[in-house]
Formats: structure tokens, sequence, C-alpha cells
């Protein structure tokens, strides 16, 4: 409800509300996800070669330790889920603010998508069928909302940094710039907000399932 009140008593109300999920509508969008589903690729094949000593240390960007998930409390999930959104959504942001920012923006969606795939790739590789159902029940829907999230991040990263590359070009554009970083950094501030409920996911799904796995 905050979050809410915070986002509508800063001029996102009446039709202006479709800006929240324009980015999820957008062919970028789909541009974005055909790039992470390129990275989960990747990240699974290469997963399936890696060892848990890897899992551990990417942990703190990727959330790729399963034990961790397994082994620790429901808080310690929340928070470290968390921080790796935020994380990317950090980099995100800094890079909608910069006029180049739009090249790393690309990229993003696949380093993503390439963490997730490490995950993907090695728990099939030690575990078998064990493994994928364990993806399946606890680490998928959390990371399908967040990466949901990051993709749509991206779009509105890209987009800002193209359009400030355009006025410090003197290319002409049809918007205040005063205006389109308000609306960049209220997007983002959602976006925020959504990450929260994919943690929120990682959390519910590990509390319900992660005693059915004794890995």
């Amino acid at each position: 409800m905050l979050m809410k009140k915070i986002i509508w008593s800063a001029g996102l109300q009446g039709s202006n509300r479709s800006r929240l999920y324009a980015p999820f509508k957008s062919t970028l969008f789909l541009v974005m996800l055909i790039t992470l589903f390129g990275g989960i690729i990747t990240g699974s094949i290469c997963g399936a070669s890696a060892d848990e000593g890897l899992m551990k240390k990417l942990n703190v960007i990727f959330l790729t330790d399963f034990h961790f998930r397994c082994k620790q409390s429901a808080v310690d999930v929340f928070i470290a889920s968390m921080g790796c959104s935020f994380i990317f959504l950090l980099i995100i942001f800094l890079c909608g603010l910069a006029l180049w920012g739009f090249i790393a923006d690309a990229m993003i969606p696949f380093i993503k998508g390439y963490g997730y795939g490490l995950s993907v790739g090695y728990l099939y590789s030690a575990y078998s069928f064990r493994g994928i159902l364990y993806n399946l029940l606890i680490i998928l829907p959390g990371a399908f909302i967040c990466c949901a999230v990051i993709c749509a991040a991206c779009c509105e990263s890209l987009n800002h940094s193209m359009r400030m590359l355009s006025s410090y070009r003197r290319t002409p554009v049809s918007d205040d710039p005063h205006i389109r970083i308000k609306h960049f950094l209220l997007a983002m501030l959602w976006l925020l907000f959504l990450s929260l409920i994919s943690s929120a996911a990682d959390v519910l799904f590990s509390v319900l399932f992660s005693r059915l796995f004794d890995f």
C-alpha cells in the first residue's frame, strides 16, 4: 500500500498507470526475454560441468547455492534474494543515467539468464530428476518474476539512455527531459517493488518445499 501511495501521488494516476506495465508489453521486452533465454541455455551447458565451489562463489550475485536455501532461515533467504535483485537493478539504473548505458543494458538479461542457467545445469548434472524437481518447485517461481523484472528494467533503462544520447547529440526529442527522468525514476521504483515480490516467492517456496529435498 505504501508503494502504491508513493507512485500514485507522484502523478501516475488514471490513464498514466499504463506506463507501469508498458515495459512488459513492448517488443523490446520480447527481445530482452530472448536474450535472457540465450543466457539460460548457455549457463545450463556450462553448469553441467561446474562444481559446488563455483555455485557458492556466485551465490552473492546469482543466488546459485541451493544448500543456502535449504539451511538458512526465511529472513536470510529473503535478504539474499533481494540483495541479488538489487545489485542488478542498481547496475541497470546507473546504465540508464549514462549516455552509452544502453550497450550494457542489452547484455544484462544474458548475464542474468546465464546465472540461472548455471543452477539448472548443475542441479541436473549432480542430482538428475531430483535436481530438476528442486529447480521447478523452489527456484523457478521467484526466478521467473525476477527475470521478468530485470528485462523490464533493462527496457526502461535502455530507452532512457538512448533518449539522453539523442538529446546530447541535439537530435530532436518529443518529451521534456525533466519529465522523462521523473518517469524513469518512478518506473525503477515500481520495478524494485516487484523484485520484493520475487524475493517473497523465493522465501515462500523454499519454506514449502525445501524439506522435501535432502542433498
